[in-house]
């Protein structure tokens, strides 16, 4: 019976082995895992066929949602062939995490983001590849270091990205300078990898899993990229170029170093950027729905790379190179100055984020970072203690619960121009509370 529906489909979906669409390329039809693609993934789709499910190890090759007569052509298509997986690392314990500051691991450009349930979810370089690690909340204890599969430098060109969808599970962007940007996520079996992109690149998704990408370089004129991921698709499109799109006037040059957030009570778009036209390169483009955009600038600095969050509330906040930070009006597009938080600058690279209550959390380069509670104003700026003793380098910060993650370098090299000079540096993490308490 198993062989006489082989047949069936085959004569049926025939046309479409050798005219794959473009949609579907580079999906490997590796159920299992094991490298392969032969007749035990054939199996685990047969399994699952016209089952609603998710993720190759279930037979879903183009992540759809649906185990369907296209995923099938995936894996007639690879039939036979070893497939590119990434290099396994070694199987690890979990580590539990005592309170205070902990060193999770060795490498570069460490970033963070927190997911619905408070945990936490770390990419760094290392070894030449991004790594990911996973610390659960519940446990108090960290998951073993994961390869995504993407070639990963020690350069401020692709520093590391994570943004996090509504299942929980991480998707990355880094890779190994320019036109070698990469994209990949966790589909609840294995790291998939998908698209390529320029350098200076930064990820958010909306409450629909669409994944939004931007980088150095846009598609229609502009200096900015804009590219979407619908939920369950398997290509990347090109959107509208945000800087430039209805109008909108061209920056300085393409030294942008921009960032994405988005605000996830209306799906909108916020992206801030620096080297914009005028006065106040410092700028800001806005959109519902990633195609018309509006903006302006937002101050003179663009000393280096800004950072932007939407809060739980749909307050839109961004902090310039130098470490000031501004909230936006909603109602009005002006934006507030808060003050200076961080005392950041050139190669610094900024952050912010903010907790479920609405706090803001800063940080930087050298382990400053700064609080702002929901209902007052910023503190003075802290230096977080180091745990080896030796510097700090690059910090960022995650807004969780009522709290925030963070993550830092620690070694005697660090330095805010590495690329590719000085790599395996600790690599620590901890929580902050508002109060500035480390736990």
């Amino acid at each position: 019976m198993a062989f006489l529906r082989i047949i069936f489909i085959s004569s049926i979906l025939f046309f479409l082995v050798g005219t794959q669409p473009a949609s579907l390329a580079g999906i490997n039809g590796d159920a299992n895992g094991d490298g392969f693609v032969d007749g035990l993934d054939y199996v685990v789709w047969l399994n699952h066929y016209n089952q609603s499910a998710t993720g190759s190890g279930n037979g879903d090759f183009n992540n759809s949602g649906k185990v369907d007569g296209l995923d099938y052509v995936i894996w007639l298509n690879n039939y036979n062939q070893t497939v590119s997986t990434p290099t396994p690392i070694m199987p690890q314990p979990s580590q539990p995490v005592s309170t205070g500051k902990t060193k999770i691991a060795a490498g570069t450009y460490p970033d963070i983001a927190a997911d619905s349930l408070g945990n936490a979810h770390i990419v760094y370089e290392s070894g030449g590849k991004l790594i990911y690690r996973k610390f659960t909340l519940a446990t108090n204890s960290l998951g073993p270091e994961e390869d995504t599969g993407i070639s990963q430098n020690a350069s401020y060109r692709n520093d590391p990205s994570v943004a996090i969808d509504s299942q929980n599970r991480p998707h990355v962007i880094g890779g190994t300078g320019t036109g070698g940007g990469k994209y990949a996520f966790w589909n609840g079996s294995i790291w998939q990898q998908i698209g390529s992109f320029n350098r200076d690149t930064a990820i958010d998704l909306d409450k629909n899993d669409n994944v939004y990408v931007i980088q150095r370089g846009g598609t229609s004129g502009g200096y900015i990229g804009l590219f979407k991921k619908p939920a369950g698709a398997t290509v990347f499109t090109p959107l509208s170029d945000p800087d430039t799109a209805n109008g909108l006037p061209k920056g300085e040059n393409d030294h942008v170093y921009g960032d994405i957030a988005l605000n996830l009570l209306d799906n909108s778009l916020h992206i801030v950027y620096r080297h914009g036209p005028g006065s106040a390169q410092f700028s800001y483009r806005g959109s519902a729905n990633g195609t018309s955009w509006i903006g302006g600038g937002v101050s003179n600095d663009d000393t280096e790379a800004p950072s932007i969050t939407v809060t739980s509330q749909g307050v839109t906040a961004a902090v310039s190179g130098n470490g000031t930070v501004f909230s936006k009006n909603s109602l009005t597009g002006s934006w507030t100055n808060l003050g200076r938080a961080i005392t950041a600058g050139s190669r610094k690279l900024p952050s912010i984020s903010a907790d479920k209550s609405g706090d803001l959390f800063i940080s930087c380069w050298g382990g400053k970072y700064n609080i702002k509670p929901s209902s007052g104003s910023f503190g003075s700026e802290k230096s977080m203690a180091s745990l080896s003793g030796k510097p700090l380098g690059f910090m960022r910060v995650a807004g969780a619960e009522n709290f925030a993650y963070a993550v830092w370098e620690e070694g005697d090299n660090v330095h805010a121009e590495n690329d590719n000079q000085y790599k395996n540096f600790d690599i620590v993490f901890a929580k902050i509370t508002p109060t500035g308490n480390i736990q």
